[in-house]
């Protein structure tokens, strides 16, 4: 009995291997994609941890102070402006843009896949914002106000949204690290713009990096599993 059940185990361990070994390069994305949301959403949940116990209030304000240091007529126009491209109307007319372009080119895979990681982004910001209900910083005479809390950024959470869906969408052409190398910039300069303009915490920025990476990545990981099942019951109908 016991020499059978021995038997059987090994059995199913070499069909798990072969099932591993003939899909490793339909695994292996997922695999790494699963990774990568893990390690966002610890990084986010530890990040909040700290920031609800007030350990990162004297990082956050020292940040703010350098950064003020720098202030100037040419940077306060140049931020003021800048940070727009990644607000609420900037956002809108860009993804409607690029789900007509989609959608025009039947490539609904995309399209999908651009709509849940940028609308999904913004709903996501709100409910942690609500959450939260962290205070704005209040440093100096801003620029700019706004009214909504603080944690995450929505700037850096639909800037990396828009950069990672863009990024995505071109990386299996030859423009794929000139569109890696505009995004990184792109995200970057809005999550600079929200420091100057006084208006976030770096934590804040953080926090909405890493929460966009990992719904991002979620959205990506979700779409391709669907896609590769759907692509698997094809080949055994035909």
């Amino acid at each position: 009995m016991a020499s059978a059940n021995r038997s059987t185990m090994k059995q199913r361990a070499r069909s798990l291997l072969a099932y591993i070994n003939t899909r490793r390069r339909e695994l292996l994305p997922i695999c790494a994609a699963l990774s990568l949301i893990m390690i966002s959403l610890v990084l986010f949940v530890n990040l909040a941890d700290e920031i609800i116990g007030g350990d990162t209030i004297n990082f956050d304000r020292a940040a703010l102070n350098y950064i003020y240091d720098y202030q100037s007529a040419f940077l306060d126009n140049l931020f003021r402006y800048g940070t727009a491209l990644a607000g609420a109307e900037i956002a809108i007319i860009l993804t409607v843009t690029l789900l007509i372009y989609l959608a025009y080119r039947k490539r609904f895979r995309q399209f999908f896949l651009s709509i849940s990681i940028i609308a999904g982004a913004q709903i996501l910001n709100l409910m942690l914002k609500a959450s939260f209900a962290r205070d704005r910083p209040d440093p100096w005479e801003q620029i700019v106000t706004e009214a909504s809390y603080s944690f995450p950024s929505g700037h850096a959470m639909m800037s990396n949204a828009i950069a990672v869906t863009v990024v995505l969408l071109a990386w299996r052409t030859r423009y794929r690290y000139v569109v890696l190398v505009g995004a990184l910039i792109y995200v970057m300069f809005i999550g600079l713009s929200r420091l100057y303009l006084g208006v976030h915490y770096p934590t804040d920025i953080i926090g909405g990096w890493l929460m966009s990476i990992a719904w991002a990545t979620l959205c990506w990981a979700t779409i391709h599993i669907i896609a590769n099942k759907r692509t698997i019951r094809i080949d055994k109908g035909a």
